[in-house]
């Protein structure tokens, strides 16, 4: 989920507030990250809090955990996919169990929340290495065909130098269809 790309209060308290621009439910709480901007957020793009286990108006305790990176990449997406929490950065990919915290791929993250698919319990995405397709174990890349196409991409960004605006992507079908917006026009592309 992603708002407009402003940072949106998800807290339902006035002791705690939790800002983030990606929010969703895995195992009975709920996650937001994302935000940089604001309260107990503030610089902290790198940040994931979660609400009280069976209560998502619950952030009193305002648990949290940092997603570490070399790059100093924000998070860009979360998704969850077989029982476990995928994190994503620009350039890297996560997976949380409520346990631990594993890096999987340190060339394979996400440009935003919108390049993310499932398709047939495998998750599509974007980034600046290319298309690929993950189980959340393993990544393989899928965009060689269209590598002409993607070298020429240029990420704009929001206001705030956030959230990337001029890629999405969507399914139809069993294809992962993605579009590039750039300066000079329109491309847009299909793999299977």
């Amino acid at each position: 989920w992603i708002t407009s790309g402003t940072a949106t209060d998800f807290s339902a308290n006035t002791q705690t507030t939790v800002l983030g621009l990606f929010l969703n439910n895995f195992r009975d709480r709920l996650y937001v990250a994302g935000s940089g901007a604001g309260s107990i957020a503030a610089s902290a793009p790198y940040r994931v809090f979660y609400s009280a286990l069976g209560n998502g108006t619950s952030w009193a305790t305002a648990s949290s955990f940092d997603v570490p990176n070399s790059e100093g990449d924000k998070i860009s997406a979360l998704k969850v996919l077989n029982d476990k929490e995928l994190i994503l950065t620009t350039n890297n990919l996560f997976s949380y169990n409520q346990i631990s915290l594993k890096q999987k791929s340190s060339r394979v993250g996400a440009y935003n929340q919108e390049v993310i698919e499932e398709i047939d319990g495998l998750v599509y995405t974007f980034c600046p290495s290319g298309v690929y397709v993950t189980n959340g174990i393993s990544v393989k890349k899928i965009s060689e065909p269209i590598e002409d196409i993607l070298k020429n991409f240029r990420p704009l960004y929001d206001a705030n130098n956030r959230v990337v605006t001029n890629t999405f992507a969507f399914k139809r079908g069993d294809y992962y269809c993605l579009y590039l917006r750039s300066l000079t026009g329109i491309e847009t592309s299909t793999i299977n």
